[in-house]
C-alpha cells in the first residue's frame, strides 16, 4: 500500500479524441487504469496539471472528470493528499442501482419480476452453501417479524430477512442486487406489512423458507420463496390497485 506521501505512478495518457465530450474520455481512461491496477488503491491521483499535459485538455475537463470518477467512488477527497484512488464499495453500486430505480416511475410489476428471478435462486443457492452461522442468521430473521409491529418496522425486517438469504449465497454479487431494491420494496411493503394478518403469513412463509435452507433442500427453499413472492404479489395488488400508487400487472 502506498504510503501518504505516494503519489500513483501514472501510466502514459494519450490525447482525446474531440469529437467525444472530452471530461467523459478522460474519466474512461482513468477508470479503466484504476480498475486495471495502473493507478493502485490508496495511492495519489496524479496532480490536475500533469493531467492535462497528458491528456491535452484544459482544466475544467479534468476537473469535471474527477467530479465524475468521486461520484462513482472511485477516487476519495482526502483533506491533505487531494484525491486519492479508492476501492469500489459494494454500497455504492447498490446505491447507484437504488437511485436509478427510484429515479423512474414504479411498475411494481417489473420489481415483482426480477424478484422472482434473482431471490428463487438465492433461496436455492444459500440452501446449498450457507454454513453453519449463515443459517442461524436466516433462522432469525425468518423469526423475527412480529405481529405487534409498526409498518415501517416490518418492513425493515422483512428486508433484513430476504437480505439474510442473499449473505448465505456467499455470493456478493445477490447481496448488491437484494440491496439495491432495499428502497422501493420498504416504500411498497408498507401499504401490506399494516395488517396483521398478512404479517402473519409472511412470518410463515419466511419459517418454511428458512427451514428448507436449514435441511439443505435448495429445490423447496426456491419453491416457497416463489410461492411467497407470488403472494406478496397479490396482496399488494389487492390493497393498492384501486389507489392507483402504483402498477402491478
Amino acid at each position: 500500500m502506498p504510503s501518504d506521501q505516494t503519489t500513483a505512478a501514472a501510466p502514459q495518457f494519450s490525447a482525446v479524441a474531440r469529437e467525444e465530450r472530452l471530461s467523459d474520455k478522460v474519466a474512461g481512461a482513468l477508470t479503466e487504469s484504476i480498475l486495471g491496477g495502473a493507478l493502485e488503491i490508496g495511492a495519489k491521483l496524479p496532480s490536475e496539471r500533469a493531467l492535462c499535459e497528458q491528456f491535452e485538455v484544459s482544466r475544467p475537463v479534468v476537473r469535471e472528470a474527477v467530479r465524475s470518477l468521486i461520484a462513482k467512488g472511485l477516487l476519495a477527497e482526502h483533506p491533505r493528499r487531494g484525491h486519492v484512488i479508492a476501492a469500489v464499495q459494494p454500497e455504492s453500486v447498490s446505491q447507484s442501482l437504488m437511485l436509478y430505480i427510484r429515479g423512474r416511475p414504479l411498475d411494481y410489476g417489473k420489481i415483482a419480476e426480477i424478484r422472482r428471478v434473482i431471490e428463487v435462486e438465492t433461496a436455492m443457492r444459500a440452501a446449498e452453501r450457507a454454513d453453519a452461522d449463515q443459517i442461524a442468521a436466516v433462522l432469525a430473521a425468518a423469526d423475527a417479524l412480529k405481529d405487534r409491529m409498526a409498518a415501517a418496522e416490518a418492513a425493515d425486517v422483512d428486508i433484513a430477512f430476504h437480505r439474510a438469504i442473499a449473505v448465505a449465497t456467499g455470493n456478493e454479487f445477490f447481496v448488491i442486487l437484494v440491496d439495491s431494491l432495499r428502497d422501493v420494496l420498504f416504500d411498497a411493503q408498507l401499504p401490506t406489512l399494516a395488517k396483521p394478518a398478512i404479517r402473519k403469513t409472511a412470518r410463515a412463509a419466511h419459517q418454511k423458507i428458512a427451514a428448507a435452507i436449514e435441511r439443505k433442500d435448495p429445490q423447496a427453499a426456491g419453491d416457497a420463496m416463489r410461492a411467497h413472492l407470488d403472494l406478496a404479489q397479490d396482496q399488494m395488488r389487492d390493497l393498492m390497485r384501486d389507489a392507483g400508487e402504483i402498477t402491478v400487472d
